[in-house]
This record gives structure tokens, sequence and C-alpha cells, in this order.
């Protein structure tokens, strides 16, 4: 135990901070899990004390509660119980109680889009044509306009903070600005005004599902677009302990029993090949941002947590999944207690330089 008290009495070397990416309804509910599993394990280690958080897209509005002091404990109980509290996002929340004309109306769009433009046939070839049909195919199927709505009237409800200079602790939420293809952090510099409800929505506007998010002039999109978890800003601002969260992960193929049927993805359909592409693509992104944040920054530390590859829960109902909400929270959970029995020597060692004396015991005492 010499080696314990030795890292008791260093000192920390700057701040701590906290990740979550995006990942669907599921995924934002997976996080809740993981951090109320850290509260438990981890009583000296708070998830509500920690000095930045930065919040991608669903990971933005746990980020956003967690910032301003909700516990997420409170989190997951209220979600499973399935109450009207403000906590408990529906999805009339987000798709709204017109959502459904308004799809078919978008459908319609599409349909009277196409017979257009095959009355002025295919032309030369079919590429030619599908470009363009789709200039003149709407931005996206649905608006975001009632999740910054739910969001902005929850926060006023629990009296919580729905400005970034109003938090005890650095919160910030990126975005993707279409038109310049830049990345955007609101709660910095100039956009550290914008409120934070309006950065939910621009970082969850997920491309093709929802509209870009429109703010001062400027659409933007999901934060996820082309990185993952944004490590790297809680470094720029001073961190040397960051823990990150992704339940984004590729599904890795299993053989199925004879009742369930094949166990190849490719026999599920489009949607499972495109979802597996895209979660290879994010998987790889993340690896990599990882990687060279570690050569760069060596004396920082990078906790990461994910979701199982074999999680097919996660895969299968990760954009807008409402009632699968408890069973990801309990995946979270779970997933996050595996992962502390199996790597509890290295965890104690590492968080042991970030403070604090119940953090080691609470680690070490894990069965």
């Amino acid at each position: 135990m010499n080696w314990i008290r030795r890292f008791w009495n260093g000192k920390s070397r700057g701040k701590r901070a906290l990740a979550l990416a995006g990942g669907g309804v599921t995924g934002g509910m997976f996080e809740v899990g993981c951090l109320a599993a850290l509260d438990q394990a981890l009583p000296g280690f708070r998830t509500n004390e920690f000095d930045i958080y930065i919040g991608t897209s669903s990971g933005s509005l746990v980020a956003s509660l967690v910032a301003n002091g909700v516990t997420p404990e409170a989190l997951a109980q209220t979600i499973s119980s399935g109450s009207l509290d403000p906590y408990n996002l529906k999805r009339h929340h987000v798709l709204g109680q017109k959502a459904g004309r308004r799809l078919l109306r978008r459908g319609a769009t599409i349909v009277k889009t196409v017979a257009k433009h095959l009355l002025k046939g295919i032309g030369p070839s079919f590429q030619e044509f599908v470009g363009r049909v789709q200039r003149d195919l709407p931005p996206g199927l649905y608006a975001l306009d009632e999740l910054e709505k739910f969001v902005r009237e929850m926060f006023e409800a629990k009296g919580l903070s729905n400005r970034f200079e109003g938090l005890t602790h650095k919160l910030y939420v990126p975005a993707i600005d279409l038109d310049r293809a830049e990345r955007v952090i609101f709660g910095d510099g100039a956009l550290a005004s914008v409120p934070i409800s309006q950065a939910i929505a621009a970082s969850s506007a997920i491309p093709g599902f929802f509209e870009p998010y429109g703010i001062g002039g400027r659409d933007y999109i999901d934060g996820g677009v082309g990185h993952v978890a944004h490590a790297d800003i809680a470094i720029a601002n001073g961190a040397d302990l960051v823990v990150v969260i992704n339940p984004i992960v590729p599904l890795v193929e299993r053989r199925s029993s004879a009742r369930e049927g094949n166990g190849h993805l490719y026999q599920r359909g489009l949607r499972y090949v495109l979802e597996q592409s895209a979660r290879i693509t994010s998987r790889r992104l993340l690896e990599s941002a990882l990687r060279q944040l570690q050569v760069e920054h060596p004396d920082v530390d990078l906790l990461l947590i994910e979701a199982s590859p074999r999680d097919l829960l996660l895969f299968s109902n990760s954009t807008m999944s409402f009632e699968y909400s408890r069973e990801a929270i309990e995946s979270g959970f779970k997933t996050t207690m595996e992962l502390l029995e199996t790597k509890r020597e290295e965890y104690a060692k590492t968080l042991a330089r970030h403070r604090s004396r119940p953090t080691l015991r609470a680690v070490a005492n894990l069965k």
C-alpha cells in the first residue's frame, strides 16, 4: 500500500474533465447509467464536481444537467420510473405533437419532387437524376424547435441555469458550422452568450434526420460530424484528466442460435449496414484522436468508457428509441461497473494522481 500513500501525497496537476459523446436517445441514457455507476463506485470522485464538461449531441443534454448540479442517480431514477417529471424526456418533446403531419408533408414533398424529375426523364445517368432530385429535397425530416423548447422550459421549471456564464463549472457544447465546414464551441468566446438550450439543439442536428439548426444567421449540424467526444477542448482548457464516455461502437458479429436466425449484419437490411459503417468510422476517429492527444500531451490521463461491442440494444435503437431508456441506463451502469472491476488497479493509480483519498479506497474495494 506504499504506492497509494505516495499518490495520496501528490499534488493534482490541473483540472478534471468529463467528455460525453453523442449516441441518440439510448446513447444519452447509457451515459446517465455510466455516471451513476461512477458516483456509486467512486464516492470521492463525484461526477458533479468535475471542472470541465463537454457534451456532444445527446451527450450535450446530459452534460448540461450534470454541470448544473443534477446528479446522475436522480436522472436515472426519474427516467427509469417513467414519471412525468420535467427531466423525463419523451418522444413528443423532441419530435413534437405535429411530427407525424410534418413527416407526411415531407414525404409528399419527396414524392412530388421525384415525380417531377421523372417526367423530365432520367437523363444520361441515374446518378445525374439523383443529383437533380436531391437539390429539391428538404434539408431534414424534423426540426429541433421542440427539443430547444423542452430544454429551456425544463431548466426553468427545475431552477437550472440556461446560461453558460451562470454555471459554476465550465460547459462546452461543440457543433459544426455547415457552410464554413468548421467546428464551433458554444460556451466559449462570443458563443458563450448563446443559451444552452439552443446550443444543445445545434449540437443535436443529426444530418438528414433533423434540419440544420440556425442561430444568429449561421446553420449548425451535429457536433459528432467529423469528431467524437472532443477531448481536445478539455485539454486546451487545462484538464490533465479527461474521462471520455462513448456509446457509439461497432457491433461485433456474433453467431446467433438457430432460433434467433443468422447473425450476419447484412441480412438485417440496409439500415444495419449503414449503421455499422458509421460506427466503424466514428470509432476510428475516436481512436485516432485519443492516440494523437496522448502523444502530444503525455502528462494527461485519458480514461475511456465505452459500450460493449456486443450490445445490440444500443446498436439497433440509437436514435429515437425512448422506450428503451431504462434498459440503456442499466447497460451503462453494468458496463461501467464491470470496467472498474477489470481495471481497478490501473484506474486506482490514475485517479490517485487527481485527488482524493475516498476515490482510492472506493476503487481498491471493488469486488
